[in-house]
């Protein structure tokens, strides 16, 4: 196998890094459209609960994903 140990770490460690970012993005995104919603539209709400909800999603598939820390010798 060509991959290494620490090149999976670090691919790991990528990836934890752009899911941070989808999480910031999603909820810039959720704050621009509540800022937006000043007349508490029930269609604008329901978009926002969506987004949340798809941010909700992928964060859970990261950690049912992901598997736990060796332990420390």
């Amino acid at each position: 196998m060509g991959t290494t140990f620490d090149d999976l770490q670090t691919a790991v460690s990528r990836e934890g890094t752009v899911i941070e970012s989808v999480k910031a993005l999603v909820l810039s995104i959720k704050g621009m459209v509540d800022a937006a919603n000043t007349a508490n539209d029930p269609k604008i709400k329901a978009v926002i609960d969506q987004i949340v909800g798809k941010g909700r999603s992928a964060r859970c598939f990261v950690v049912e994903n992901t598997p736990a820390a060796p332990p420390t010798p």
